[in-house]
């Protein structure tokens, strides 16, 4: 039961936000992807794109070549792929930070190890760095 009041106070201190990457200081490209547009409404469109969108072009192309040559397809698939591939790289480094903070406030109490926390810093610096690079290099399709 311990446990469980720590976890309910990270939640309720750390939610599931905040920047995780070094702002962009390099030139203005209004065709790259910023950490901001990896959100959770975006990753709702992009799955209602993939979900309903989507399935309703195909079936109105009826053809692969058809279907490839309109804007709604290669200009939103890529970019909608990107939105939620984004998202669920953002959610992923996320939890492995809040994990981080709840070892090492647990730590503070002896109820988790210097290992646990070592082992928990480095699972959320991975998913960090995996997050940053694929911001890094994401670009919107125009």
């Amino acid at each position: 039961m311990r446990n469980t009041g720590w976890l309910l106070l990270l939640m309720l201190a750390a939610p599931l936000q905040g920047q995780l990457c070094p702002t962009d200081t390099g030139a203005n490209d209004n065709l790259r992807m910023r950490e901001a547009a990896f959100t959770r409404e975006g990753a709702e469109r992009a799955l209602a794109y993939f979900k309903t969108t989507l399935p309703a072009l195909m079936a109105e192309m009826k053809d692969l070549q058809r279907l490839q040559a309109t804007d709604r397809y290669y200009i939103s698939y890529p970019n909608t792929l990107r939105i939620l591939e984004g998202w669920l790289l953002k959610q992923d480094a996320l939890v492995a930070r809040d994990s981080l903070a709840l070892l090492q406030a647990r730590q503070k109490t002896g109820d988790a190890s210097a290992e646990e926390v070592v082992r928990a810093r480095a699972q959320f610096d991975t998913r960090k760095q995996r997050f940053c690079t694929f911001v890094a290099n994401a670009h919107y399709v125009d």
